[in-house]
């Protein structure tokens, strides 16, 4: 399964650079990428930022996800889900700043004034997932953990919409910083 998604994700990519998409492997009766093995799939995540972001990203997002349902089914009876939300945000906004320092960007600057801004760039993920949570589970009676589901799949949708279209929109001016 693993390689099935990761295949899938090599054949994107492939398709993306102007590539072929994939060939026959008959003697395993599988469908993979043409240039699949180990060391291409090295190369790529060495060489790549952008597929590194979007690996990290979405093994983030299902660490966020699994860290409050975690906390919703251990401690969903002792406290308000809303408090499990704030809480579960710290860590799992932790995991991911500690994942992307590392494995995305490199980075080897001040660890605290990277992790402030960090916090700062996800504070308004977290006031929309915090609007969105008790609308979800007050008004329309959903589940706390699948309205938080639900909250996470907005949030990353309209996240994309947003830096795409306004953060990094291309201005007709400038193409430099």
């Amino acid at each position: 399964m693993v390689l099935q998604l990761f295949s899938i994700v090599l054949n994107a990519h492939s398709l993306a650079q102007g590539g072929k998409a994939v060939r026959s492997c008959q003697h395993l009766g599988t469908m993979r990428p043409r240039f699949f093995s180990s060391s291409n799939a090295m190369v790529l995540w060495q060489k790549n930022l952008k597929f590194r972001y979007l690996a990290i990203g979405a093994w983030n997002t299902l660490a966020g996800f699994c860290i409050f349902a975690g906390l919703y089914a251990i401690f969903g009876e002792l406290t308000n889900y809303i408090a499990i939300a704030v809480f579960s945000h710290v860590i799992a906004v932790t995991q991911s700043f500690a994942t992307q320092r590392k494995l995305v960007f490199r980075s080897s600057g001040n660890c605290l004034a990277e992790y402030a801004r960090f916090n700062i760039a996800h504070l308004g993920s977290l006031g929309i997932g915090l609007v969105l949570l008790p609308l979800m589970v007050e008004i329309i009676h959903i589940s706390p953990i699948v309205a938080q589901g639900l909250s996470t799949v907005l949030i990353v949708v309209g996240s994309y919409f947003i830096h795409r279209h306004f953060t990094f929109k291309k201005s007709k001016f400038s193409d430099q910083c």
